[in-house]
C-alpha cells in the first residue's frame, strides 16, 4: 500500500508540462472542439519558439517543414505571386502560416519576418501527418479548423487590399 500512494503522491514534471501544454493549445481557435485525449496526441509534435524584432521566422519552403501558429506579437507573411509581392500582417493570437505541408498542398513560397518580439508555435508536419492518419477523427477536426482559419485571414486579406 505504502508504494502505491507514494507513486501518487510523487510529482511528474513531464506530466504536469504536458497538461500544461495541453490546457494551453485548448485556447487556440486551431484545436478547438478537439478532446483532451486529441490533444495530448499532438504534443509530440508541438514546439515553442521566440524571435527578436526583425528576426526572420522562416524562408519558405521551410527546411523543417513545419506549419505554423502565432501565440504572440505580430509577424509579416510575404507571398510573392508573379512580379507581385503580398504583405499581410498577422497579429491575432492563434493566426497560421505556412500551413502547406499540413493540408497536403506542398511548401508555400513565403517569408516570415518577426514585428517585436514574438513567440510562435511550431507543428512538425511530417510528424503530424501519420497520426492525423491514424486518428481520422482528430484530422478531420484539426483541417476543419485550419480551413476556418485560412478562409478568415484570406477574407481579412482581400479587406485590406480592397481599402
Amino acid at each position: 500500500m505504502w508504494k502505491i500512494t507514494s507513486v501518487l503522491n510523487r510529482r511528474d514534471p513531464a506530466m504536469e508540462e504536458a497538461q500544461n501544454l495541453e490546457a494551453l493549445l485548448h485556447g487556440f481557435p486551431l484545436f478547438e472542439h478537439l478532446e483532451p485525449g486529441q490533444l495530448a496526441k499532438l504534443i509530440p509534435a508541438v514546439r515553442f519558439k521566440g524571435f527578436k524584432d526583425e528576426e526572420i521566422v522562416c524562408h519558405c519552403p521551410d527546411a523543417f517543414h513545419d506549419a505554423f501558429v502565432l501565440f504572440n506579437g505580430v509577424v509579416a507573411v510575404s507571398r510573392k505571386k508573379g512580379e507581385i509581392l503580398h504583405v499581410l500582417h498577422l497579429e491575432k493570437p492563434g493566426a497560421v502560416f505556412n500551413i502547406g505541408p499540413l493540408v497536403g498542398l506542398g511548401q508555400e513560397e513565403a517569408g516570415v519576418r518577426a514585428l517585436g518580439n514574438v513567440e510562435i508555435v511550431a507543428l512538425d508536419t511530417q510528424m503530424l501527418k501519420p497520426m492525423l492518419e491514424r486518428d481520422p477523427k482528430l484530422g478531420f477536426a484539426l483541417a476543419c479548423n485550419l480551413s476556418r482559419l485560412a478562409l478568415n485571414q484570406l477574407q481579412r486579406q482581400i479587406e485590406r487590399y480592397l481599402e
